[in-house]
C-alpha cells in the first residue's frame, strides 16, 4: 500500500507508519470474476476477492464478494439488485454479554443489499423499419 500525499491523508489510519508513505504486505492474493446469462434477458455477476497477509498469523483474512442480478422491466427501465459480504479480521465488533456489559471484541461478515431501478434509452439506435417509396 503506498500513500501519496501524506499532508491530506493521515497515513496511520491505512497500517502505514508514522513517517513513512508505504507498507509492504507479502500474501495470497486472489480475484475471480464470473458472469452468467440466465436467460436471455436476466444476468447475473459475482466477483470474489481474498487477501491472505503471510506475515500476520492472526487477522490475515480479507473477503469481498459481490452478486450483481440484473434483469430488465421494460425496454427502458431495468433492475439491479446486489448483495455485497465483506469479511475482514482487522475490523472488530464489540460483543456484549447479557447485562449490555462489553466483553470481547471480533471480527463479523458484514452485509449489505441494494435494488436499483434505472431508466436507459439508447441515442445510435439503427433504424429497423422501412418505409416504401413509391
Amino acid at each position: 500500500m503506498f500513500v501519496r500525499d501524506t499532508a491530506k491523508i493521515n497515513q496511520v489510519s491505512f497500517g502505514i507508519e508514522k513517517g513513512k508513505r508505504s507498507v509492504w504486505e507479502p500474501g495470497l492474493n486472489t480475484d475471480i470474476f464470473y458472469r452468467r446469462n440466465i436467460t436471455t434477458d436476466i444476468t447475473w455477476e459475482t466477483k470474489f476477492k481474498m487477501f491472505i497477509n503471510y506475515l500476520q498469523l492472526k487477522g490475515n483474512l480479507d473477503m469481498n464478494w459481490e452478486n450483481l442480478l440484473i434483469m430488465p422491466l421494460t425496454d427502458h427501465i431495468n433492475m439491479r439488485m446486489l448483495v455485497h459480504f465483506i469479511y475482514d479480521e482487522n475490523v472488530l465488533f464489540p460483543v456484549y454479554d447479557a447485562n449490555d456489559i462489553k466483553i470481547d471484541e471480533k471480527p463479523k461478515l458484514q452485509l449489505r443489499e441494494f435494488i436499483t431501478i434505472g431508466f436507459t434509452y439508447k441515442i445510435n439506435r439503427q433504424i429497423t423499419r422501412s418505409r416504401r417509396k413509391d
